[in-house]
């Protein structure tokens, strides 16, 4: 399992998830009564080792325009040594690099 948080003051958050949807195209939503609290999952195949590869990302929006994005990848898993064989890492690699080029293009409002 391979996990990241990434930290940030990001003037319009809905833009970041609106192009995290277009993109990623999670299979599952969820967010809490609030709207501070969005949970999404979705899974991917890894030519690696033809295994799935699934990923949670949640977007927890704090007070001040501040966010926390939690990036959590996992499974990918082959074989009796239960060997990723780097789907995981390549994974988080991709969707770490979307994030950080998304939130640092973004135009302040």
């Amino acid at each position: 399992m391979e996990s990241r948080t990434i930290e940030a003051n990001i003037d319009n958050i809905d833009l970041i998830i609106k192009n995290f949807l277009t993109i990623i195209q999670p299979q599952y939503s969820y967010y809490n009564e609030d709207k501070n609290i969005y949970v999404y999952i979705f899974e991917k195949l890894a030519w690696q080792n033809l295994s799935e590869v699934s990923g949670t990302i949640i977007f927890d929006i704090l007070e001040n325009k501040r966010c926390k994005i939690i990036i959590t990848i996992s499974g990918g898993k082959t074989g009796w040594l239960r060997l990723t064989w780097g789907s995981e890492r390549k994974m988080m690699e991709k969707i770490s690099d979307f994030f950080d080029l998304l939130i640092d293009e973004l135009p302040e409002e």
